[in-house]
This record gives C-alpha cells, sequence and structure tokens, in this order.
C-alpha cells in the first residue's frame, strides 16, 4: 500500500509548494523523501509526543545532536509535526553538521546534514498552520538560503516573510539583499573597432525572450540614433552609433529578465565611442592574381594613409619547402621575411605605398598595382608584405599584413581516381582550354615524378603509379609551366567536400568485387557459420573461376584462419566456418582476397557472444497522431513472446526525447516552417511506465506542460524499453509531433539555389498548416522583407587568418498584409532588389506563430575564397536508365560560359566541353553497358571576367567579378531491374519439430534454360532481433549507388578577387 501512496503523497506537497511565492522544486521533492524516509525508518509505537520532545531536549543539551535527531524524528511520526518541531529539528541538523565538520568527519556525511537542516526547514513551512508559524519557517529558510549564497531564494524567503510578521534585522538584510542581488544593468561595454560599432548594456542576469519584446522602447539616447537592438543573454547590445563620438544611454523603469523580475530604477551610462585603432591587411587564404586587366592587388585597411612594402621571390625549387611547411597564405613576421631574403628566397622591391582615400573609420580598399612591381612574373610564389610607415621596420616579431601570390592565366582542375591524375587547364581570362602547357608531379622530398603535355582540350593525363608513392616520394605539388605563365597547385590539400551534392554511397569497387553474407549476425562458441561469397567484376557481371581466398580475424584483429574454398557455382562460394569453442567474443571479421598480398575486395563482420536469443516483441502505438502542451496522450504497449504468448508481468521504463523535426509536414514538400533564425537543443524527459498486464499491455501516460520559446517544428520521440524476465530490455520508439502553435506557416522560394539574380523577381508561396498537417485558411498575416548585413569579424590563430559570421538586421525593404485562402497559398513577390542578402520573415501577430527564409540576390562567395565549390545544377530527366539508352542532362550554372562535363566512376570514362547561356542547356549522353550500375555527371562551369579590378563600389554587383568556377555532380544510376531475379518463397505458417518442410519457390527473371542457385536459411527470429539482421542484399550491393570515386581539387578557391581604388607607389623608403 505504501508503493501507491508515496507518488500521490508527493504529488499533494508538489502542489501545495508551487501555490506559493517562494518556489524550491528540488528542495521540495527532496523535502518529501525526507518525510518519507523518516516514515520508513522510526517507530513512534508506545512512546508519547511529550516524553520523545523531553528525551530530544536533554539530547541535545548534552550536545548529542545524532540521538536528538532520532527522537525528534521519532515525534514527528508520533504527531508532533507542527512546525516549532521541524524548525528544532532543523536546527539540531545544523549542529550535527558543525559538529562533523569541527571533528573532519567526510565531506558526504556533513553535506548530508546540511541537506537535511534545510529539507527540515521546508517541511516546516509545509506545516505551517497559522501565519506566524508560516513567517518563522520562511525566516529559517531564508536565512540558510542566505548563508548558501542563493540570494534570489533568501530574497522571496525573507520578503514573504516581512509581509506576515516585521523583523527590523532581517529586514535590514533584505533590502541589502535586494539592492546587491536586483535585476539590473551592472555596466557597459564599447566594442570601436568594427565597422559598426556597438554598446552592450550588461545585466545581473539572463534577458527574457520572445519575438514581441521590443528592447528599444526602454532605451533613450543622446544624441538620438537609429538603434538595432540584440539581446543576448545578459546582454542588450546596441548598433547604429558613430565612431568618435560620446554617448549618453538612459534605461527606463521594467526591462524584463528570464526569471520574470523587471528593472527597477532607471539607469544612467556614458559610452564613448572611440575611434578605430588603424589596421592592415590582406584578407583570405588565396594566393592567384589572374593575369588579366592591370593586375591591382586589393589592401584593406583602416585609418592609416601610408603603408611600407616588401615584395620577395620564392622560386619554384624552393616552393616545396614552403608546402611542406604548410605556410602557404600564413603571415608572417619580420624575422620570416628576413629569413626568405636570406636563405630561401630574395627581396625584389621595397618601396611606400599611398593608400586611397576613404571616410575615417571606414574600411579602404586600395588596389595595390602589383603590374608596375612584377612586369614580368617569373615561375614561384612571390610574398607581399605591408606595414603601417609608423612602425619600426626593425621589429621582426609582430606579424605583417602578409599576400603570397602568383600572377597567372593558368587554371588548374583535377581529377584522381584509380585510372590516375586528369589534369585540365584552362585560361582564366577566356575559360577555354590551354594547350602545350607542360604540367610536372613534384614529390614532398622535391623530386619530379612525371610530366605531360596538354592537347588541344587542356587536357593530359598522369598514370597511376606516380601517385602511390609514400614518405618523401608521395606527390605534394602539380606545377604548369605555359608560354611565358607559370602556376602551381598544392595537392597536400584535401580534396573537395561534395558531401552537399550526393556523392555517397558504397565504396567503387576494384576490378574484382565480393559480397560475403551470413545467415545471422550473432553466433556463440562452438557453432558454424555458415558463409557465402559472391565474386563479380567491377559492373557486377559473375567472375565464374576467380581464386578466393577467405582470411578469418578476431576481434583483436589477429589472423585465427586462412579458407580457399573450391567448386565455385557462377561465381558463388559456400563454406562453413566452424568456431571454436574458446573463440574470443566481440566482432568477427571475414574478408575475401584474390591475391593475399593485395587488399580486400569484400568482408563481413559478425559477433561471437554467450547470448540468449530474444524472446520479445514490442509494439508501441498511440492516442492521438500528435502532442501538445499540456494535453495528454496515451502510448499502448503490447508485448509478446515471440512464440505467441502474451509478455505479461514485465517491467517497462521509457523516456521522450524531444528534438527537431526535420520533415514536420510531408505533404509540403519544399515549404520551409519556423525561423531560420532560432535553432533547438534535443531535450530528455521521463515517461512514467508501469508494468505489463496479464495481457502483456501497458499505457503509458505522454505529457509535455512546457511551452519551448522557439518557432522550430520540433518531434517527441517516446522509447520505451520491455525487460525480458531475466533483465534484458527491447526497445522500440514511437515519434509524435509536438505542436507547440496553434498552426505553423510554411514558407517556399519559387527559386532554387538560394537566390535569384539581380532584376529577377523573388516570388515565394506561403500557406497554414494546422496541427494534423491540413492546410487550412488565415488570415491578418505579416510578411516583412528584411536586408541582412553579413559581418565577417577577421581573428588570427595558429598562424592563420580566418573569421566568424555575425549576421545582422540592416534594414527593412518592405512589409505587406497576407491573407491565405482554404487550399491555396498566398503569394509574396518583391521586384527591383539590389545585391545583397535578405530575409523573408512571415509573422502572426496575434499568436506569434512565424515562419522565415533566406535568400541571396546577386552572386555570392564567402571572404577570401573557399574550398567548398560554388554550386551548378544538374538534372537527369529520369531516375533510372536501361542500358543502351539516352539521358538528358540539363546543365544550369550561375553565369554563363563553358561547362565541362565529366563522365566519372573510379577512372574518367568520357569528357567533352560544351557552353550554356544564362537559362541553362540540355546535353544528350547515349549510356553504354560499360558504365555499370551507374556514374556520375560531374559538370564544372568556368567563369569569365568581366570589369574586373577596377571597381570602387562597397560591394561589387555581379557584373563585376573575376574569373571562377562552379560544379554540379549527380548520379546516372541504370535500371537494375533487367538483372535481378525476383524470389517469392511459400512457407508454411507454422512449423511443427522434427519434421521435414517443403519450400515452393517461384524464381523470375530467369531464361528457361539459365541456371540459378538458391540459399536458404531458417533462423530464429529471436536472434535476428538481436543484431537487427536484414536479408541479405547483394542487388543493392552490386548494381546500387556508388560513392564517388574521383577526388576533385583546384586552385579556383584560391583566386584574389579584384578590387579597391588605385593607389600609388613610391620606390624605396
Amino acid at each position: 500500500m505504501r508503493y501507491l501512496w508515496y507518488p500521490i503523497f508527493l504529488m499533494a506537497w508538489l502542489l501545495s509548494f508551487s501555490a506559493y511565492a517562494l518556489e524550491d522544486t528540488p528542495l521540495a521533492v527532496a523535502a518529501a523523501q525526507y518525510l518519507q524516509s523518516i516514515r520508513d525508518g522510526r517507530d513512534p509505537t508506545g512512546q508519547s509526543i511529550p516524553n520523545l520532545l523531553r528525551q530530544a531536549e536533554q539530547q541535545a543539551q548534552k550536545k548529542n545532536w545524532a540521538e536528538a535527531i532520532t527522537y525528534y524524528e521519532t515525534a514527528i511520526l508520533a504527531g508532533a509535526g507542527q512546525t516549532a518541531t521541524w524548525l528544532v529539528l532543523s536546527q539540531a541538523w545544523q549542529n550535527q553538521a558543525q559538529h562533523q565538520e569541527k571533528n573532519n568527519v567526510g565531506y558526504e556525511i556533513r553535506q548530508r546534514s546540511r541537506q537535511r537542516m534545510e529539507q527540515a526547514a521546508w517541511n516546516a513551512l509545509q506545516a505551517a498552520d497559522v501565519p506566524l508559524e508560516r513567517a518563522r519557517a520562511l525566516f529559517r529558510l531564508g536565512e540558510l538560503y542566505d548563508r548558501d549564497q542563493e540570494p534570489k531564494k533568501a530574497i522571496a524567503a525573507y520578503g514573504e516573510a516581512l509581509e506576515i510578521e516585521d523583523n527590523p534585522r532581517i529586514a535590514k538584510r533584505h533590502q541589502d539583499l535586494v539592492n546587491a542581488n536586483a535585476f539590473q544593468i551592472k555596466g557597459v561595454d564599447v566594442e570601436s573597432d568594427s565597422a559598426t560599432p556597438k554598446v552592450c548594456l550588461n545585466f545581473s542576469d539572463d534577458l527574457a525572450k520572445g519575438r514581441q519584446l521590443h528592447y528599444e522602447d526602454y532605451l533613450v539616447i543622446e544624441p538620438a540614433i537609429q538603434p538595432v537592438v540584440t539581446p543576448q543573454e545578459r546582454q542588450l547590445c546596441v548598433e547604429g552609433f558613430s565612431h568618435g563620438q560620446s554617448y549618453v544611454i538612459k534605461t527606463r523603469i521594467g526591462i524584463p529578465a528570464a526569471s520574470g523580475e523587471r528593472t527597477l530604477v532607471t539607469q544612467e551610462f556614458t559610452a564613448q565611442v572611440e575611434d578605430r585603432k588603424p589596421t592592415l591587411g590582406f584578407r583570405g587564404a588565396t594566393y592567384v592574381l589572374p593575369k588579366t586587366g592591370s593586375q591591382q592587388l586589393p589592401l584593406t585597411s583602416v585609418n592609416l594613409d601610408q603603408v611600407r612594402l616588401r615584395v620577395l621571390r620564392i622560386n619554384d625549387r624552393n616552393l616545396l619547402r614552403e608546402i611542406e611547411r604548410d605556410r602557404i597564405t600564413n603571415l608572417l613576421d619580420g624575422y620570416d621575411l628576413n629569413t626568405i631574403a636570406r636563405q630561401s628566397g630574395e627581396q625584389i622591391w621595397q618601396g611606400v605605398l599611398t593608400l586611397a582615400n576613404g571616410e575615417r573609420n571606414q574600411e579602404v580598399t586600395t588596389a595595390l598595382p602589383i603590374s608596375e612591381i612584377l612586369r614580368d612574373p617569373q615561375p614561384g610564389i612571390y610574398i607581399v608584405a605591408a606595414q603601417s610607415v609608423k612602425e619600426d621596420p626593425d621589429n621582426n616579431w609582430e606579424n605583417q599584413a602578409t599576400q603570397w601570390l602568383v600572377v597567372s592565366d593558368l587554371g588548374l582542375f583535377t581529377m584522381r581516381g584509380n585510372d590516375g591524375l586528369h589534369i585540365f587547364v584552362r585560361s582564366l581570362s577566356s575559360a577555354q582550354p590551354v594547350a602545350r602547357v607542360n604540367v610536372r608531379l613534384y614529390a614532398r622530398n622535391n623530386g619530379e615524378l612525371g610530366a605531360a603535355i596538354t592537347d588541344a582540350q587542356g587536357y593530359a593525363r598522369l598514370d597511376p603509379g606516380l601517385l602511390r608513392g609514400e614518405g618523401g616520394q608521395e606527390p605534394a605539388a602539380l606545377m604548369a609551366f605555359g608560354e611565358g605563365d607559370y602556376n602551381f597547385l598544392d595537392l597536400t590539400q584535401p580534396a573537395f567536400d561534395l558531401s552537399d551534392r550526393g556523392v555517397a554511397g558504397r565504396a567503387a569497387p576494384g576490378a574484382v568485387d565480393a559480397f560475403l553474407y551470413t545467415e545471422r549476425g550473432v553466433y556463440r562458441p562452438g557453432e558454424t557459420v555458415q558463409l557465402m561469397t559472391l565474386i563479380r567484376d567491377s559492373r557486377g557481371y559473375a567472375l565464374p573461376e576467380a581464386p578466393l581466398i577467405l582470411k578469418v580475424f578476431r576481434p583483436d584483429e589477429v589472423e585465427s584462419a586462412q579458407l580457399r574454398p573450391g567448386n565455385p557455382a557462377l561465381g558463388g562460394y559456400h563454406t562453413t566456418l566452424p568456431m571454436p569453442l574458446n573463440a574470443r567474443t566481440g566482432i568477427w571479421t571475414v574478408k575475401a582476397y584474390t591475391d593475399p598480398k593485395d587488399a580486400p575486395v569484400g568482408e563481413v563482420r559478425f559477433q561471437v557472444e554467450d547470448f540468449v536469443p530474444q524472446r520479445l516483441k514490442l509494439e508501441l502505438s498511440s492516442t492521438a497522431p500528435v502532442l501538445k502542451p499540456g494535453e495528454p496522450v496515451m502510448v499502448d504497449i503490447n508485448g509478446r513472446f515471440l512464440y505467441g504468448a502474451p509478455a505479461a508481468n514485465l517491467k517497462a521504463e521509457g523516456e521522450l526525447v524531444l528534438r527537431e523535426d526535420a520533415d514536420p509536414y510531408p505533404a509540403f514538400p519544399g515549404y520551409r516552417f519556423g525561423l531560420v533564425q532560432d535553432s533547438w537543443t534535443a531535450q530528455r524527459f521521463p515517461v512514467v511506465l508501469a508494468g505489463t498486464d496479464d495481457q502483456g499491455k501497458a499505457q503509458a501516460e505522454v505529457r509535455l506542460n512546457e511551452k519551448p520559446d522557439t518557432t522550430r517544428p520540433l518531434l517527441a520521440q517516446v522509447r520505451v524499453s520491455l525487460f525480458e524476465p531475466g533483465g534484458r530490455p527491447v526497445t522500440r520508439s514511437l515519434d509524435l509531433p509536438y505542436r507547440i502553435q496553434p498552426f505553423a506557416i510554411g514558407v517556399k522560394p519559387r527559386f532554387s539555389d538560394g537566390g535569384v539574380k539581380i532584376g529577377q523577381e523573388a516570388t515565394f508561396e506561403v500557406i497554414a498548416v494546422d496541427a494534423l498537417g491540413q492546410a487550412q485558411a488565415h488570415s491578418g498575416l505579416n510578411a516583412k522583407l528584411v536586408r541582412e548585413e553579413y559581418q565577417y569579424y577577421w581573428y588570427y590563430n595558429e598562424g592563420r587568418w580566418n573569421y566568424k559570421l555575425i549576421i545582422h538586421d540592416s534594414a527593412a525593404v518592405a512589409s505587406q498584409s497576407l491573407n491565405i485562402a482554404a487550399g491555396q497559398p498566398a503569394v509574396v513577390t518583391q521586384r527591383g532588389l539590389d545585391w545583397g542578402r535578405y530575409r523573408l520573415d512571415v509573422l502572426d501577430p496575434q499568436t506569434g506563430v512565424a515562419s522565415s527564409v533566406r535568400f541571396n540576390v546577386g552572386w555570392f562567395e564567402t571572404p577570401g575564397g573557399s574550398d567548398t565549390p560554388d554550386q551548378m545544377k544538374i538534372t537527369l530527366d529520369q531516375p533510372r536508365y536501361p542500358s543502351g539508352a539516352t539521358a538528358k542532362v540539363f546543365l544550369r550554372a550561375p553565369f554563363a560560359g563553358e561547362v565541362l562535363l565529366n563522365v566519372v566512376g573510379d577512372r574518367l570514362w568520357l569528357s567533352k566541353t560544351v557552353r550554356i547561356p544564362e537559362d541553362g542547356a540540355t546535353v544528350e549522353l547515349p549510356i553504354p553497358a560499360e558504365w555499370g550500375p551507374g556514374v556520375y555527371l560531374t559538370a564544372t562551369a568556368f567563369r569569365v571576367p568581366t570589369q574586373a579590378g577596377n571597381d570602387t563600389s562597397a560591394a561589387r554587383s555581379a557584373s563585376s567579378r573575376g574569373p571562377g568556377r562552379a560544379i554540379g555532380v549527380a548520379w546516372l544510376g541504370l535500371d537494375p531491374a533487367a538483372r535481378t531475379l525476383n524470389i517469392t518463397l511459400n512457407a508454411p505458417v507454422e512449423w511443427k519439430p522434427r519434421q521435414t518442410v517443403e519450400l515452393p519457390v517461384t524464381v523470375t527473371g530467369l531464361e528457361p534454360s539459365q541456371p540459378a542457385y538458391l540459399t536458404v536459411a531458417a533462423v530464429d527470429e529471436g536472434i535476428l532481433q538481436l543484431t537487427d539482421f536484414s536479408t541479405p542484399n547483394p542487388v543493392d550491393y552490386f548494381l546500387g549507388k556508388r560513392r564517388l570515386g574521383m577526388q576533385l581539387l583546384d586552385l579556383y578557391g584560391k583566386l584574389i578577387e579584384p578590387g579597391g581604388r588605385p593607389g600609388a607607389l613610391k620606390v624605396g623608403g
């Protein structure tokens, strides 16, 4: 009976506690548990309350605190549960803790005594029947909170007590705590060294969150500005200030805290926004300046007029040393520069650059006319170093603005696969192929590994054997020597990360491919593994006579056995592998080889364990399709033993994981739900479960009362574990969308690739969806288009300049009211947008439901270039093709120009060049059988520079760009239907022990005289469940999508973008 009483008792105490002004849920729970422990551990039978209290007082006078505590607790259980008894018990625990500390008793024991004194004081509060008793208990709790440096709780306890009973001493302490800990501004931080200075007010606690809050209403700033206010935890940051000015910031009463408090007084601060410190820098990890136009090198400065320049050169034969040191694009100090000038290179020029004029405190980009210095660039790499003329030229320890530099018209693009290194050389100025370029491959030890000459298509290939060197012989650099031109590609850098373009899949096999499978996933020591191996070529066709060697590896990766199966059947081998009685437990691996000295051509893994097959089958269902705040949903649990009987009277446990829902409304693909500015971190909650009943059934009430402050769609994943009689769990999960808003707003752009071109209208569809995912009508929405400012804050770390991105709202561009009709999306269209980054916000002002989408107008790159290529679009007219068909491939790049279309697997099958307009073009590709299960199409569009080098605007338009490229990747899969056998197995519903069973089997897809072989295994379902074993699928293995087998690398991400106003050079200085 006590088992049922305790949760009811605990809930009653929590409810009574939650009605009071003072809230401390952890202490309330612990206090209730303390009272229960008294009930479990004390027996007042035959003892009177007066006698127990007298005995307690006598022991307290003797300072026998442990005995006194025992008597007080027994008296409480006998009925002396009034506030006074709890308070003296609290004091006894405090005295006990002090006595233990004096005698160096262990920390855990002392800590328990301190916790008991707080729990007893809380129980005194719960026992209070009259206001005076309540006040005494609150005074006691306030003192304990104050001593434990929990001022907020002490203020609440003291404050509530003082409303009941006056106490001058405590009233003064209460006021002191209020003054010291009230929600208030503690100080001001001024950030002056950015283009947009920022003043942040530092608060004592976190600020309240909410889209309905307008913090700018609480600020008065003199002189007046147009503030952009951003709350960030304990800071309220304001932008809109000007450098070199002083401002007075006054705050109004009532600024809200996350705790519910508000500021009680007005406060005033003076913020001095200083001028920016002089800065100088070449931005980005780029080093290739295209040999086009006037060849100007952009140098960014703030509050500087002149800089001192040094230009050094390292020749091509010493370049490998810099690649090995991974120093190219790093900043250099005076010592580094002097060392290069004396040892590995030479200084070829020194002078002074007068910077372009610009506004004070604003970044100014000066176009350094490098062509006036490097009139005839030589092979190798140049280094341009700059420092203010006011800096000490002999200061060798400060990093200088450093630009590593190659001036070239040769663009290098490479693909590396099993058939070697494919090199494509294009002119950066025209995007046309460059013939007769001498490309040389160099190793880490500076030795030349091989060379080739590009053909009329700008193509050359180096054999795969040249790429297999290790150590000093490992390929490190590719150098290209053209007619009066030079460039290089660092091969030690990682290949492109194309994971965002659908290149995942099984690794491309070699000439021989093996599929190994077993009849289950786990075995006991002493059992026999039935092992099957299918040998095929790289296209999935049988190799009937291929030699096969199987190596068996223990869990410690030690080879245990080597098998040579014989009698292949159409490239299939059956092998039995008896496991020793003393076999190590863990993961065993069998690897297949055609040559034991080569790499394996396939493998399979299985477990060896002393296991008992799973005995349970667990199913979950719910009484409602979605979960809403405060509304319970019952989850039905149905457990059965695999042999059919109900899983009766078994223990169950559960938890709920609340995470972001990646696909909240599948019926509306392409729509975005929730604000892109919001985020969500997964949270876990316990689910209380009773065991199953006689029918193997149970129910769990799932309820979430909290309503997270996020617009992101959420998913409640209910996980239930049902325990077998031996204690082993079987776990299943059930997903319930958690609808925290009355409805959802979906926004879908009518354009792709995240942006539109300048002059193109930006159009969006907007829908409203109810909790069940049904479209509904809704009126009174507000759609606001906001221009965003992306600020890249540059910082120096570990020898390299990097940046972090901060996004600010720059200006509201347009807004409109929006009404959504039933069954039809509303349309938002904006025309005439300038180059920039934007965000469309759609908000319901009545409920706060909101969604947003970010998009670009014009062409964007991250600063300093990127090693992840820009995207172009490849669309196929069919999901799969039969052999011999012709695929229609639609290509569209962000710009018109030349496109290099390659067909690749683990090798290059086909390469062709096509020219596409801005709107794209369709290319037809015949599909031969030799392409096997499929190939990848890689399309690389090369951009021709336009108006490069003389742009003086703060943000270059899309019509003023340097050379560039965009890459698209698509999988072209061949339809495996013609090569797939379909099997129908008519197994009986029930099998009786010790009988022979006939299994009718039907195989379709075979020619009448074509042989076929079949493997059949009957396995306990409980064993299969242990490892989630699924039926082997050789079709997916041999004929499914494969991973891109080529590594792509080029130097287009290292191109220096032109820009800036010309500066004036002066030799010497």
